[in-house]
């Protein structure tokens, strides 16, 4: 190959396309007028980060977040004085539709009790755009708005983000296309589009005004996962995100399954509206949504990072106590959004950055002596004097890096999620203060139980068990502690002649991220890999933090004995039991072959009856057993049909947040199998037939010295070494992450 003279160590071959994100941030308050052109010199830089069109200028989207400081709001609502929120608008080029969108958003700041003050039209210049991106530039235009003399900052930005979403609701009812909010907040505000980084500043004139700021969080998009349109430029409301949120389908079935308990100030507001959730954005959409939420029923926004986007514990050299008792005290409160991940975000008073638990995207911080902070996608990014940089760093997995621009100090990981978590356990524990020993218990690992009965062979036969499965399958797991090795890329269509039914499981195939996530070797990165799953009723998901975790921890999915799991949900455990009432109901899942197709779609239906009647009943632990079969005269429905009816069920009614699924069967004989049910919604699974198998071969030939209770733990091990190989094909490190997410093709 041939180099370049001028640059002779530069390769083209490991150029690689991602999103540019960061900010800039005046820790001591006297270089302000310095940070919005270091943010837009800084985002022009990041311009190979992204992508255009084929018109060479027409970008995916780039936009930068600004604070509503004084310089801001003067600029944009010039006397008017007090607090005051803005509605940053795309509205449609049809001038019959942008009226009806103003008049559905003028309705619905009106609802929850706000003035729209006036509106304004916001200055463009579509010289700054290439021809595809001009061809469907929206009118673009702000709503500043006003409330009642006396209402606090947070309770004006409840009122806009229930107005926002009453706008969207409507706007999409009526059929209007063209419409999105931007922004809606009396902290930030906005300007993106699908402009090129450096022509941000044309496009938008106000950027090129005079407007001395604190912060700015910039963003250069490169669209993967969705088509580049004028709504889904970054940043959002709240961060500007770069990477995959590979469990993205699971959290949002997550929150759908939460709506009819949301608790908090607007639980109630939003459970009436239609969704919680915009439909058709992108999964960075949907995290800036929820943190949205989070924001407005109290959280701090980097706690609810802490939260939403946990580290791995085991990464970590330092202990912070107060992120401990508040991981605990949120346990299942938020399944993981996972997946690679560098944010800078902002919610008007701290401007920061941080990375997932892998640290799978880069993000390099520079702090000057004269105060300005300077985090961006690659190094160098941002114009600063070398002179002056008196700091340069790279964060490393999970690690969080603060400006308090309020208080004009910097914190670093350690300290910024001591602070963040310190705040959160502070406000919520004016009511009542944990004790240290609810503050973080380990997960409960249950005992292992050789089984004392013997299923008949043609009950196995009829769960899926013959020959090869039995030799190869279970005897591997259970004594070498390991599923067997086969062929990679299992793409053999079902045979639709054979006179042999297949399992349910073998018409699924396993998805896999394709996108631009870097494989994930789930041995040699087990470290930052977690199998724990909570159990039981979870918080509100708006509703203050209660004094002690509710849930009980297991250290995988994957339960050996059922009856003590089922002990722990009725008395003697804190949170989980209260020694009265019985929180655990067994469902059947089988059905009469006698009646044919139409008595297993009975049978999925009436399991899909009763675990909504149990939750309404308030049963925390839902328990889907075919042990029924082997008595005979039935047939097992299937873990997977039974698990996804239950799991649908409950997240229809709102009420997934309610009750745990725990899928007792037979047919869970191999790690596939056992993924496959935990995608379709069970929270554990209590593999029987597998337990009993492995438990036969102990003292059998080559496995002499093998206790029953040794073979059982190797089987349990296997299904977890297994589910580790799953989780890291879809470039996923979390099973909270999994439950649920259907991350499967059928």
């Amino acid at each position: 190959m041939s180099f370049d003279p001028v640059y002779p160590l530069y390769d083209p071959r490991f150029e690689h396309d991602a999103c540019g994100v960061g900010f800039v941030a005046d820790a001591t308050g006297a270089s302000r007028d310095k940070v919005l052109p270091l943010a837009l010199a800084g985002l022009g830089a990041l311009g190979h980060r992204g992508a255009f069109a084929a018109d060479g200028a027409s970008s995916d989207g780039a936009g930068v977040l600004l604070p509503l400081e004084p310089s801001v709001r003067a600029l944009l609502a010039p006397g008017l004085r007090g607090d005051f929120g803005v509605m940053f608008l795309f509205l449609p080029v049809d001038a019959a539709a942008d009226a009806r969108s103003r008049a559905i958003v003028a309705d619905a700041i009106a609802a929850e009790g706000l003035t729209l003050d006036r509106w304004r039209e916001v200055p463009v210049d579509p010289d700054a755009l290439g021809q595809e991106a001009r061809s469907s530039l929206p009118t673009v235009a702000q709503a500043i708005v006003t409330a009642p003399s006396g209402t606090p900052r947070a309770d004006l930005d409840r009122r806009l983000l229930l107005a926002r979403r009453r706008a969207e609701i409507a706007v999409g009812e009526a059929g209007i296309e063209g419409f999105a909010v931007v922004s809606a907040s009396s902290r930030t505000v906005v300007y993106k589009g699908l402009v090129a980084g450096a022509a941000v500043g044309a496009l938008y004139p106000d950027l090129l005004t005079d407007l001395p700021v604190s912060h700015v969080v910039f963003h250069q998009r490169y669209a993967t996962n969705t088509h580049p349109t004028w709504a889904l430029a970054q940043p959002f409301r709240i961060l500007a995100h770069n990477g995959e949120i590979n469990t993205v389908r699971g959290n949002r079935e997550q929150v759908r399954g939460r709506r009819a308990k949301l608790g908090g100030k607007i639980g109630d507001r939003l459970a009436a509206m239609s969704s919680l959730l915009l439909d058709g954005v992108s999964d960075s959409h949907s995290l800036d949504e929820v943190l949205d939420l989070m924001i407005a029923s109290g959280w701090r926004l980097d706690a609810a990072l802490l939260v939403a986007i946990p580290d791995a514990p085991a990464l970590r050299t330092d202990i912070v106590p107060e992120l401990d008792g508040l991981r605990r005290r949120a346990a299942g409160l938020i399944a993981p959004w996972d997946g690679p991940a560098a944010l800078a975000f902002s919610d008007g008073t701290r401007v920061g950055t941080m990375l997932d638990r892998n640290g799978l995207r880069p993000m390099a911080v520079t702090v000057t002596g004269s105060g300005i902070v300077a985090a961006a996608s690659e190094a160098g990014a941002v114009p600063l004097d070398p002179s002056d940089v008196v700091e340069q760093r790279r964060l490393g997995p999970g690690e969080m890096f603060i400006v308090d621009v309020e208080r004009r100090t910097i914190r670093r990981d350690h300290e910024a999620r001591q602070d963040a978590a310190r705040s959160m356990m502070r406000a919520e524990s004016r009511r009542q203060v944990p004790s240290p020993a609810d503050a973080q218990p380990g997960p409960v690992s249950l005992p292992i139980v050789a089984p004392t009965t013997t299923t008949p062979l043609a009950a196995r036969w009829i769960a899926g068990l013959d020959a090869e499965r039995q030799r190869l399958d279970i005897k591997t797991m259970a004594l070498e502690a390991h599923e067997p090795l086969w062929s990679m890329g299992d793409d053999t269509p079902t045979p639709g002649t054979s006179h042999m039914d297949r399992p349910v499981a073998d018409h699924l195939r396993q998805s896999f991220a394709q996108v631009t996530n870097p494989p994930i070797d789930p041995e040699r990165e087990r470290i930052v890999m977690d199998l724990t799953v909570d159990l039981g009723r979870r918080a509100p998901l708006l509703a203050p933090l209660p004094p002690h975790g509710r849930t009980l921890r297991l250290p995988s999915p994957f339960v050996a004995d059922l009856p003590s799991l089922e002990r722990m949900f009725v008395g003697g455990r804190s949170g989980i039991g209260d020694g009265r009432r019985r929180r655990v109901r067994t469902i059947d899942a089988t059905w009469d072959p006698a009646a044919g197709e139409a008595g297993l779609a009975a049978a999925i239906e009436r399991i899909a009856t009763a675990a909504s009647d149990a939750a309404h009943d308030g049963i925390e632990l839902l328990v889907l057993s075919d042990r029924a079969f082997v008595a005979g005269g039935r047939l097992p429905v299937g873990s997977v049909l039974a698990a996804g009816a239950a799991h649908a069920s409950l997240t229809d009614a709102g009420l997934r947040g309610q009750a745990d699924i725990v899928v007792d069967g037979a047919d869970l004989l191999d790690v596939h199998t056992a993924a496959m049910t935990l995608a379709s919604g069970a929270s554990a699974v209590v593999p029987w037939l597998s337990i009993e198998l492995a438990a036969e071969l102990a003292g059998t030939r080559g496995a002499e010295d093998v206790t029953a209770e040794a073979a059982i733990a190797n089987l349990l091990r296997a299904f977890e070494a297994g589910l580790r190989k799953v989780l890291a094909r879809m470039g996923i490190s979390t099973a909270a992450s999994y439950l649920g997410g259907q991350l499967f093709e059928v």
